[in-house]
């Protein structure tokens, strides 16, 4: 039996409950990128967790033709962010088997039986309750021929609209987001960025090529960002002790002009780029593609991965414009109460946003208030700080800066601003990053910041290098004054971006703050 994984452990967790209402539930056979398939009332409910590795490239062509079959089946697909919380898991359930109720056959008493993947030491799973036909008192099968459909499946699967694109083509994944919304009611906002952003077929990160096309970072601003980053890292390196190796981890590299600039650089300082051992977590196969092609007039071996490394060595982290890609959930304060928006579908039959009925409890705010949160962006900083605990190191995040409040959801196409439901998969989707929330997290470990972005360029020196860079290139000095203007000005992305560098309890103040 395979080992099972925590986001297995997660689903079984919240589907005892289920089962203990008196809810069939059994574990079937996973298919594709279903993580966990259950039969719910008897008819299919597939549960996704999604996770790194479904954006794995040598995975992308499997993963398509199964997902391909388990829609054609006609199957309710669920599907949630990675380490979504159980109890949301739970409830997104309840409603989709709520739908199936009066089409299903009645449930066994007791909830069903234990399936593939829980322990069968575990006390608190239900008891198994296959017996034998003449035990249930049950008459005996027939001999007729066996059926080519999976015994579980519903007799009459739901109808799905064509492909739009044509016959032999995989449906665009607003198409399938429309479908799955029909059958099984309107998904979280969450749930809706996770697939237009890492869907592994039509995510916008796992097959688009977009950054310069539809928005542009500051490393592709101006090398001179790069380059303070780089010096950056080199002083910071010598702070931890200057451990031989370590590990220089950037995640969501985009072009890789940041790093490629970086460590240009550091040429300046060989005893750093000799100890150093790169690290690069990217899913998209293209971005990949430019960050070799960046890197290679440097020379400078690299490793490319899903996820961060093991922690017990000492590293340094660079986040440039990466938490603001986590999913977030919103909700409104209304005369009802808290209610999460969703992703639904409008009177035209196209996606758009609604509310969920009313949550219980919440703080005060006032009517229209909205408060966001990102459910996986704490236990990837929880992962972090384990790093951070384990050897010397620092993590030094850049990015959009918010506290938590208001509608700071966009979406990016042709560097212009467009409607988050319009064009999933074929736009950027962001939100600003609560940066206190951040900060309380990483309780017990050191935090700098955060500063505005303009403040920390500054204190690093990014004037007397405009300067540099003007005399060097005197035709150059309105451009070199341009990219410096939006870099750190106010009116720009000084402000707008803010830094915060995170560090091993021991560590003396990261420099720039």
């Amino acid at each position: 039996m395979p080992p099972i994984s925590a986001s297995e452990r997660q689903i079984w967790s919240a589907l005892r409950k289920l089962r203990a209402e008196g809810t069939h539930v059994r574990r079937q056979h996973p298919i594709g990128r279903y993580v966990i398939d259950f039969a719910i009332l008897r008819s299919r409910i597939a549960i996704a967790m999604d996770g790194p590795f479904h954006s794995w490239p040598q995975n992308a062509e499997r993963e398509a033709a199964r997902q391909s079959y388990i829609e054609d089946k006609g199957w309710t697909v669920l599907r949630f962010p990675h380490l979504t919380p159980s109890d949301h898991v739970l409830d997104a359930v309840r409603a989709a088997a709520a739908t199936i109720a009066g089409k299903a056959p009645p449930s066994p008493s007791g909830g069903g039986g234990r399936g593939w993947g829980e322990s069968p030491n575990d006390h608190n799973a239900a008891p198994n309750l296959r017996r034998t036909r003449a035990a249930r008192k049950l008459p005996p099968r027939s001999k007729k021929a066996p059926s080519t459909e999976h015994p579980t499946a519903p007799a009459t699967p739901r109808p799905l609209p064509p492909p739009p694109e044509g016959e032999g083509k995989r449906p665009s994944l607003k198409t399938r987001l429309i479908r799955q919304i029909s059958q099984t009611g309107p998904i979280s906002v969450a749930h809706y960025m996770q697939a237009a952003l890492y869907d592994p077929e039509h995510g916008y990160y796992t097959r688009a090529d977009a950054i310069g096309r539809d928005f542009i970072t500051a490393p592709e601003s101006s090398q001179m960002f790069g380059e303070l980053i780089g010096l950056w890292c080199v002083h910071e390196w010598r702070a931890i002790g200057a451990p031989t190796p370590f590990r220089l981890v950037e995640l969501g590299p985009g072009s890789g002009a940041l790093i490629a600039d970086a460590l240009r650089a550091a040429r300046l300082a060989p005893d750093f780029l000799a100890a150093l051992q790169l690290h690069l977590i990217e899913v998209s196969p293209t971005l990949r593609e430019r960050q070799k092609a960046a890197l290679a007039p440097l020379s400078i071996d690299a490793t490319w991965t899903d996820e961060l490394p093991q922690p017990g060595v000492p590293a340094l982290f660079i986040l440039n414009e990466f938490l603001d890609c986590f999913p977030i959930r919103q909700f409104v304060r209304t005369q009802e109460g808290w209610r999460e928006r969703q992703v639904g579908l409008g009177a035209d039959g196209d996606l758009a946003f609604g509310l969920a009925p009313a949550l219980p409890g919440g703080p005060e705010a006032e009517i229209g208030a909205i408060r966001e949160e990102a459910p996986s962006l704490r236990p990837f900083i929880d992962q972090l700080a384990e790093h951070l605990r384990a050897a010397p190191s620092r993590a030094l995040i850049i990015d959009y800066a918010g506290d938590g409040t208001g509608d700071t959801l966009q979406a990016l196409k042709a560097h212009q601003k467009l409607a988050p439901t319009a064009a999933p998969g074929d736009s950027d989707l962001t939100a600003h990053v609560d940066f206190r929330a951040l900060a309380q997290w990483a309780e017990g470990l050191r935090i700098d910041g955060p500063s505005a972005q303009g403040d920390f360029l500054r204190a690093l020196g990014i004037e007397a290098r405009a300067a540099a860079l003007a005399r060097a290139h005197p035709a150059l000095w309105e451009r070199i004054e341009r990219e410096m203007h939006r870099l750190t000005h106010p009116d720009a992305m000084g402000v707008l971006f803010k830094t915060l560098c995170l560090s091993s309890p021991d560590l003396p103040a990261s420099v720039g703050f």
